[in-house]
């Protein structure tokens, strides 16, 4: 201890903070060096609640000390202790790991709704309860997610007491507050179980149609509240007319015969043709319409992978540039597992193959596809074609081949979907789908919740290609 309060002296008056920075950048590095530092006798154990075998002065000096650093060894510190948790939770038993965060849930329900309030001091005593709680709980869902698999499925961190409470308040505070110091619910999505975010996005977006319906005209005519009458029918729509329309949309749209869209049999699931045209104003409107099916809270029969969400947040705000980059994503060979299960199980192979792989497999850095009966092959890199696969490169060549399927080959087509659906379906709400890396969790969850997938395309499309009698003899209407 007499050696850090020197180093602090000659730091504060000389203004080189090396030596107390790298004490610090040690000492909170890991629970070992926390031990070592603090511990009377790191040798002894100390299991008693009398003496807990720390050094309280030393860690009281530290802690002071801490406070009258540079703010570069304030954060050194704190990113140490976070990483030090991280690494420290992720090696515990599930069942303890368990324990824990269902603890911490019972703690903020019962805070929020407490059997008998009198026990508790006033709220505005305990202000920091619940805030520090979630924060806590936040960095168990991080050392989740961190795990090579997850100690506890993600639905574990949900609590549905929070679906009793103002969920639109909390909403709107993290809208208009956004990173301030003021706490909402909303920072932490990973707790809102996806029925609340779908009621949050539903009511969310009912209330952009009312404020829309007061607009001008054109674009502002999307967010207002869609409604179909049939020509010759008589009736109002109450709903079920719309979904009707919809449904016969996506018939349509997703038929092998139009090309846009190519389902996988082994997934069950619809993904982006890669197929090469000259407008790709269609794949707009089907976006443009998946997200009216969103506004309207109209459930489709149709099912994308989770990447698709994944690629619709990438970026979650529409940028201003035009020529920047959308629905670009980090992917990976789970990603592809979601879509295509069958070459993602012979690119994991590959990674795996502890033979000679450059002579058994005889690959080079492309990939081959077929256009309307022709095979056509795409280089991976420049010089793909003459660039062998082998086991120092295999890694990287299943990334590229993977990046490849799932972005840029269909970046024009996805990119258009993209536009389309963010003209009409742009809810804060949905950027609650990066809580996490693992978007094959809850983002994917309330994105099938929402849409339950959903797709669909534009009555001209439709016309053009002979869609039937029934359809073309609709006309949809829209109006607050």
């Amino acid at each position: 201890m007499k050696d850090f309060q020197e180093d602090m002296e000659k730091a504060k008056s000389s203004g080189d903070w090396k030596a107390v920075h790298d004490f610090y950048l040690t000492t909170f590095d890991s629970f070992l060096e926390l031990n070592a530092a603090f511990k009377k006798d790191v040798s002894l154990p100390f299991n008693t609640i009398e003496d807990s075998g720390i050094n309280a002065k030393f860690v009281n000096a530290v802690y002071d000390a801490l406070l009258n650093t540079p703010q570069d060894i304030q954060k050194s510190v704190l990113k140490g202790i976070i990483n030090g948790l991280l690494q420290e939770w992720k090696g515990i038993s599930q069942r303890r790991f368990k324990q824990l965060v269902d603890r911490l849930l019972q703690f903020i329900s019962l805070r929020l709704f407490p059997a008998k309030p009198e026990e508790f001091p006033p709220m505005i005593k305990c202000t920091w309860w619940i805030p520090s709680a979630t924060k806590v709980l936040a960095l168990f869902n991080a050392a989740n997610s961190l795990a090579n698999l997850a100690i506890i499925p993600y639905m574990d961190f949900y609590n549905s007491t929070l679906d009793h409470i103002d969920l639109m308040e909390e909403y709107h505070n993290w809208q208009c507050y956004g990173n301030s110091h003021r706490f909402s619910f909303c920072q932490y999505p990973f707790i809102i179980s996806i029925a609340a975010k779908k009621v949050i996005i539903q009511r969310d977006s009912e209330q952009q149609m009312i404020s829309m319906a007061r607009l001008t005209r054109k674009r502002a005519d999307l967010k207002k509240k869609l409604k179909v009458t049939f020509v010759g029918e008589a009736g109002l729509d109450m709903g079920g007319l719309t979904k009707e329309w919809f449904l016969l949309l996506i018939r349509q749209i997703f038929h092998p015969d139009y090309g846009m869209f190519t389902y996988h049999k082994d997934s069950h699931c619809h993904w982006f043709s890669s197929y090469k045209c000259d407008n790709y104003s269609e794949f707009r409107l089907v976006g443009a319409l998946m997200g009216l099916a969103v506004y309207n809270s109209i459930t489709l029969d149709i099912r994308f992978p989770p990447c698709c969400y994944k690629k619709l947040l990438s970026p979650p705000i529409v940028p201003c540039d035009q020529n920047t980059p959308v629905g670009i994503s980090d992917v990976s060979l789970d990603d592809l597992c979601h879509i295509i299960p069958e070459l993602a199980h012979g690119l994991s192979e590959l990674l795996s193959y502890e033979d000679n792989v450059e002579e058994d497999f005889y690959s080079t850095f492309q990939v081959f596809q077929e256009e309307f009966g022709v095979i056509k092959s795409y280089n991976l890199k420049p010089g793909g074609d003459k660039i062998p696969v082998t086991a120092q490169n295999r890694k990287e060549y299943v990334q590229l081949y993977v990046d490849f399927i799932l972005n840029k080959s269909i970046y024009k087509q996805f990119a258009a979907f993209y536009y389309g659906f963010h003209s009409v379906c742009d809810s804060y709400a949905l950027m609650w789908g990066q809580e996490s890396d693992n978007f094959s969790g809850t983002t994917s969850s309330l994105f099938q919740s929402l849409l339950a997938s959903s797709a669909a395309t534009s009555v001209p499309f439709l016309m053009n290609h002979g869609a039937n009698q029934k359809l073309a003899g609709r006309r949809a209407d829209t109006g607050a």
